[in-house]
């Protein structure tokens, strides 16, 4: 970001859509003078020669002027006498066709705010590197936000419970060759539930459940 004064140069004429465009980027009312059409030519709108009633163009009573009728335009004339206070970058980039004129350049001062919404950012960004590693070797389910096993889970035929266990009976099953699917904490028990499963060569494919004590 680069703070600069800046004023325009020349005769700089722009049309309504650039007008509220460039009040928008400066951030103020830009002055500018009314601009006209005379014979079908953009000229600046002077109110002692020119007129937008048919019944008082032609020559003055009493002297020797002519007011010329003219019909309004889009286009306006912007002052170049008054400065603005812009950000440098962002003016250039959606006024390039402008033409300005520098005449200093403030120095940009980091407020806490600001460090800290760049805080935030980097870490985001880090978050955002760490995730996409992350699904390249862990896949989701993206519904539920739960971990599928992939192989391992369709490995077994064979599941089995355990209510309120304790971690001795639980390293026991786990001995036996069974794992854990799911571990269910219970709000009025002082141990958790688990859901258990493994392969059992001899499982006959019937379908059933083994409770453990």
């Amino acid at each position: 970001m680069t703070i600069a004064r800046i004023n325009f140069v020349g005769n700089v004429v722009i049309d309504q859509e650039e007008y509220a465009k460039l009040c928008e980027t400066t951030g103020d009312r830009v002055t500018y003078s009314s601009m006209c059409l005379l014979d079908n030519e953009v000229t600046q709108f002077y109110e002692w020669c020119h007129t937008y009633d048919p019944e008082r163009a032609g020559k003055i009573e009493g002297e020797s002027r002519v007011r010329k009728l003219v019909s309004p335009s889009e286009m306006v004339q912007l002052d170049g006498t008054r400065e603005y206070v812009v950000d440098l970058d962002v003016f250039l980039k959606r006024h390039p066709a402008l033409k300005i004129s520098i005449r200093g350049m403030m120095p940009l001062v980091q407020t806490q705010q600001g460090d800290m919404i760049e805080a935030m950012f980097d870490i985001q960004k880090k978050f955002d590197r760490a995730l996409a590693a992350f699904d390249k070797q862990v896949e989701f389910n993206q519904k539920c936000e739960v971990h599928v096993s992939n192989l391992g889970l369709l490995h077994i035929n064979q599941l089995g419970y355990l209510v309120d266990g304790c971690t001795e009976r639980l390293q026991d099953l786990l001995n036996e060759g069974w794992r854990i699917i799911a571990c269910c904490v219970q709000s009025d028990q002082r141990r958790p539930d688990y859901v258990l499963g493994r392969w059992n060569p001899d499982e006959t494919g019937q379908i059933s459940s083994v409770k453990f004590k």
